[in-house]
């Protein structure tokens, strides 16, 4: 499957995608996107916020991948954080 360009996606736009894939179940959709955003961190190196929240995101699809259950709670609720960090900042 062919993904947008990943540059002109920010953190809050990739933990929302991966939130939907997560609700869909394990499979084909959630592996596409969590290796999606393992490699999405191309962004301008002037906007530190964003590089922290990409951090923060690598690493709650990393749990999900690998994680025991504590740790895919924690991943999600990380992703739910950013998604909704996202949906406020577009609310301003």
């Amino acid at each position: 499957m062919a993904k947008p360009n990943c540059a002109a996606e920010n953190a809050a736009h990739l933990a929302g995608r991966i939130l939907v894939a997560w609700k869909l179940g394990p499979g084909p959709v959630l592996e596409d996107e969590l290796d999606y955003a393992s490699g999405a961190a191309v962004l301008d190196r002037r906007d530190t916020l964003e590089m922290e929240k990409m951090e923060l995101l690598e690493g709650a699809a990393e749990s999900l991948r690998n994680g025991r259950q504590g740790q895919v709670r924690a991943a999600v609720r990380i992703l739910e954080h950013l998604a909704g960090a996202g949906a406020s900042e577009l609310s301003r």
